[in-house]
């Protein structure tokens, strides 16, 4: 299946700000792959176990999206690393060259401040959802 937008990212609730629900909500005719949404079975709003399958769930969308938003969560090595990842590695034409199509949500409080260098190579570096949203428009039209 196709995807316009692959959000990555620490779930809705454990995020600064509402990312996802912004998004959603100034994409409402995109269709938008959201692995909390598409992998995660709750059983409430903090517990969830995951699909056996959220693998090559997640590597199937990651690959067939146009545009991936990825914030940068505030725990250490999050999945949204190796998604970043899969997601350049499957789109990029030139290998060092950032990809339009990368956004990354790398909030002021997210330290430390020297790992902007390798996400800036990969992609676009925005502060918040409101710039993401702004770039996602400008790549979506």
């Amino acid at each position: 299946m196709k995807y316009d937008i692959f959000l990555a990212g620490p779930w809705e609730n454990f995020a600064p700000a509402p990312y996802k629900r912004k998004i959603k909500e100034a994409f409402k005719d995109k269709k938008i792959y959201d692995p909390e949404k598409e992998c995660l079975n709750f059983y409430d709003d903090v517990h969830a176990v995951l699909r056996k399958d959220w693998f090559a769930l997640n590597y199937d969308a990651l690959s067939n999206s146009l545009s991936m938003v990825a914030l940068v969560p505030q725990f250490p090595f999050p999945g949204v690393g190796p998604e970043t990842g899969i997601f350049y590695s499957s789109h990029c034409k030139k290998a060092g060259e950032p990809l339009e199509e990368l956004i990354i949500i790398w909030p002021e409080t997210v330290k430390p401040d020297y790992g902007k260098r390798v996400v800036r190579q990969m992609g676009h570096l925005v502060k918040d959802t409101n710039e993401a949203i702004l770039k996602l428009r400008a790549i979506l039209k």
